[in-house]
């Protein structure tokens, strides 16, 4: 990852990672065909230093990441827009690293879990019938496997 340009927006790792943590959406980059990019909005969590998404079983997005798992992922939050300042107050993460599938069934069932906890917390256990029946067996999951993660904040 390249050295930020104004150093004094980076965030602390902490900060980062709480940032990460608290994020609801974000921006899924990958490299798709003839070598265009292809970036997908899409729901995720963050825990054991992973980043886990959840997707159908077939589409663009799992073909690409069966030919490349290289993947960069950006969640930006708290955004202010200032429109006499020509600016806006944010707060963003960007993360790189490559993605797996995730193949092992309790963490499967982990990661979808913690995606209901993130999401829908207030309907746990209609969530936990989701995973355990048939949703479960039509979802795959993947996970991110952090290489680089940088934080920036814009509060002024």
């Amino acid at each position: 990852m390249r050295e930020m340009h104004k150093k004094n927006r980076k965030l602390s790792d902490e900060a980062t990672f709480e940032l990460l943590k608290k994020g609801e959406h974000g921006i899924l980059a990958l490299n798709g065909d003839d070598g265009y990019p292809y970036a997908v909005p899409i729901t995720y969590s963050y825990f054991d230093n992973c980043i886990y998404f959840h997707s159908a079983n077939h589409g663009y997005k799992i073909d690409i990441l069966k030919m490349n798992p290289k993947a960069c992922f950006s969640v930006i939050i708290n955004v202010e827009v200032m429109p006499s300042k020509f600016s806006a107050k944010f707060e963003s993460v960007i993360v790189s690293g490559d993605i797996s599938f995730v193949e092992d069934k309790s963490e499967k069932n982990r990661a979808l879990e913690f995606l209901v906890d993130h999401y829908s917390s207030e309907y746990k256990e209609i969530g936990m019938k989701f995973i355990n029946g048939p949703f479960g067996e039509k979802t795959s999951v993947f996970k991110m496997t952090i290489k680089e993660i940088s934080g920036k904040g814009k509060y002024d």
